[in-house]
């Protein structure tokens, strides 16, 4: 990839390739079947290599971050994640803006903000590649990651939604400037059994168990997952607890859900979490939610954080922390 012009014609023609797939079409993945299947191909093909993209050593162009950005900062309402049928089809553009997002803010320094302290972690500690054969299923993933968010102030959302994809503006990304602050630990386990059972206030915010409807076509046959003919969601998934550290300590727990492979590679994962802190009433205070995606080789995680409003109102500008994560090694 690095002697290619592979992510060049990617990132400079998004708008063919790669067509805004934050529109109101796009809400359902409906059109992923016919016209987008090649910008679906290719953005796997490429998540495969996530963690080149992310490697400071490899001097490769970062292109159209403007348009990664705006991407990125999409309403969550109208750019999910997950769609198509049972939501089990991952955005997979989406994902690849939001890689090459915080690529520009990991490997320009001109930029002023993550530059420094990517480029400084120890080699252990930064991106890694599979180390085995890409399988599906619900399955554990490493116990030690590192992470940063990006969040834009309200107004600023606003604007980026409002001025487009084409704006060639960037905006005043925050939390990415504070140094060795800007990186979080977390650690997470998936221990045999738990003190608690999974709470319903969290699984009515993430739908993390929800259960698949019955297949009625070939195709959604073909699109299916073999573990959920015989087990259900609950029993398919992996549950994980964790610890972390965000400006102060905190909780989190969550599942781990199969996926099945997307457009012919397999290993994606979706990854539900919520977290919370000691003081209060831990399960309903202070809540921020969690949904993101774990690439194929169960090293890069991405996603979307948000603070769960109980009566959000319809058009409320939902504060979305757009976010990374990468497993690390212990250092010897």
């Amino acid at each position: 990839m690095r002697r290619t012009d592979l992510l060049k014609h990617v990132f400079s023609n998004y708008r063919r390739p790669f067509t805004n797939p934050c529109s109101k079409e796009y809400a359902g993945l409906v059109s992923y079947r016919a016209g987008k299947s090649q910008a679906r191909s290719q953005a796997a093909i490429i998540l495969l290599f996530a963690h080149h993209m992310l490697d400071p050593t490899l001097e490769m162009e970062i292109h159209n971050p403007e348009m990664s950005q705006y991407m990125a900062y999409a309403d969550d309402r109208m750019c999910p994640i997950f769609g198509g049928y049972n939501n089990m089809e991952v955005n997979l553009p989406w994902v690849l803006h939001v890689i090459n997002f915080f690529r520009s803010h990991f490997l320009l320094p001109y930029l002023g903000t993550m530059w420094a302290t990517y480029t400084s972690l120890d080699s252990r500690q930064r991106p890694r590649g599979p180390d085995s054969d890409l399988v599906n299923g619900a399955r554990p993933i490493g116990r030690r990651w590192n992470g940063t968010y990006s969040y834009l102030d309200r107004h600023d959302v606003l604007d980026i939604r409002s001025a487009g994809p084409d704006s060639g503006s960037l905006f005043d990304d925050r939390n990415l400037d504070k140094g060795d602050k800007s990186i979080q630990k977390l650690v997470i386990d998936f221990p045999e059994s738990f003190a608690t059972d999974w709470p319903e206030g969290f699984e009515q915010i993430l739908h993390s168990l929800r259960e698949p409807s019955p297949r009625r076509t070939r195709a959604q046959h073909r699109g299916g997952i073999p573990e959920l003919e015989t087990k259900s969601m609950r029993e398919a998934s992996r549950r994980f607890i964790g610890t972390g550290y965000d400006d102060e300590d905190f909780f989190s727990q969550g599942f781990l859900n199969p996926l099945p492979s997307q457009n012919g590679v397999p290993g994606f994962q979706r990854i539900t979490m919520m977290k919370y802190f000691e003081d209060g009433n831990p399960f309903e205070d202070a809540l921020w939610a969690y949904e993101g995606v774990v690439l194929p080789g169960s090293k890069i995680i991405v996603g979307r954080w948000w603070s769960y409003q109980p009566q959000e109102p319809e058009n409320f500008v939902r504060i979305i922390r757009i976010a990374v994560h990468f497993t690390r090694l212990m250092l010897t």
